[in-house]
């Protein structure tokens, strides 16, 4: 089931961001959104008069994306509800949040600058990119914009790099990597990683890992990983998802261009 990486709220928007707003498709992922907080109490014959559609038109549009069942999409949706979009904002003024978030960046960037590390970390990840013939980049689709970032970037330098969010079982592009290739897993805390495992546990290139938790029985997974923080208890994951992880990518595409734009 290829929806399984991906959260809910994801599939739903995937479908809505086509802008085919006169399909039906279109419809019960609206209705599921409109009712996000509460998916756990919905029921199918709510849903289907409220789109004005029958239940086997449900039925086949769970099946589409990745279910068995209405049952089985609400079992995912509780597994991947993010209760930290719907919680109360702790900060009662502008003043407070801005205080807290530049702390919070601080931290993560004297990581960077103060830590011998993290400088091994770039020139790590760097070297092998360089010295690989294809790059692949794996991640939920959180981290899109980062990789996307990537893509476009190393074009200049002459590297065809090729994303993967969701799409893992029978990807043409995993198929075709060899021992001369390389590819870079974007997992925060590890969760997409331990689902896609299975699938790219053969695939026979250099593998990289971008997180905040290192792992002991990662370590005969991957050739290299590069935890974005030596304290991972302490890291505040929003920040480190928002910010971190594009700090990171962008010292990296920088100190290539600076190492290798010339070669």
């Amino acid at each position: 089931m290829d929806s399984k990486y991906l959260g809910t709220k994801d599939i739903l928007f995937s479908i809505i961001n086509k802008g085919e707003a006169e399909t039906a498709n279109y419809a019960i992922a609206m209705y599921l959104l409109e009712h996000y907080g509460d998916i756990k109490n919905i029921n199918i014959l709510d849903m289907a008069e409220e789109c004005f559609v029958d239940r086997s038109t449900i039925r086949r549009f769970f099946v589409k994306y990745g279910f068995d069942s209405f049952k089985e999409f609400k079992e995912h949706y509780e597994n991947s509800f993010e209760e930290r979009y719907f919680e109360e904002i702790p900060f009662q003024t502008y003043g407070d949040y801005i205080n807290s978030l530049n702390s919070k960046l601080f931290d993560f960037i004297s990581q960077f600058t103060l830590k011998r590390d993290k400088t091994k970390d770039i020139e790590e990840v760097i070297d092998r990119i360089y010295k690989s013939n294809h790059l692949v980049l794996l991640g939920d689709e959180t981290f899109y914009g980062n990789m996307y970032f990537v893509q476009q970037s190393m074009l200049a330098m002459h590297k065809i790099v090729f994303l993967i969010t969701n799409k893992i079982v029978d990807n043409p592009v995993l198929e075709k990597l060899d021992a001369n290739d390389c590819m870079i897993v974007y997992s925060l805390s590890g969760e997409y990683y331990s689902a896609i495992k299975e699938q790219i546990k053969d695939v026979p290139c250099q593998k990289m890992m971008f997180t905040l938790h290192k792992k002991e029985q990662w370590a005969e997974d991957f050739d290299y990983i590069a935890q974005l923080t030596r304290e991972p208890e302490k890291a505040d994951a929003d920040v480190y998802r928002k910010y971190a992880f594009t700090y990171f990518t962008d010292l990296m595409i920088t100190t290539y261009k600076m190492k290798y734009q010339r070669k």
